[in-house]
Formats: structure tokens, sequence, C-alpha cells
């Protein structure tokens, strides 16, 4: 995921960023984790979706 974000297709695919931050999560990167879902946050546009 790392590398699909580094080449810029898929930066405001808010799905990419909240499945990445599930998975740092998971391998208990939090601060990582939070900064991803910050991001999937800042591309969500529907409230209800938030």
């Amino acid at each position: 995921m790392d590398a699909l974000d580094a080449r810029g297709e898929l930066r405001d695919y808010r799905f990419l960023h909240s499945a990445r931050a599930e998975l740092l999560r998971k391998l208990g990167r939090n601060g990582d984790a939070r900064a991803a879902y910050r991001r999937a946050l800042e591309l969500t546009m529907q409230e209800a979706e938030r």
C-alpha cells in the first residue's frame, strides 16, 4: 500500500488510506494508523460515511 501511495495514482482514494490505517493498527503502529485514518476522513465527503 505504501508503494501505491508513493506512485500517487491513488493518493486521493479514501479507501486506500482507510485500508492502510487498519493494517497499521493491527501492526501496532498506532501513530501511523492515526495519520492514515485522518487522511481517509479528509477525503470522505459524505457525512454519513465519516
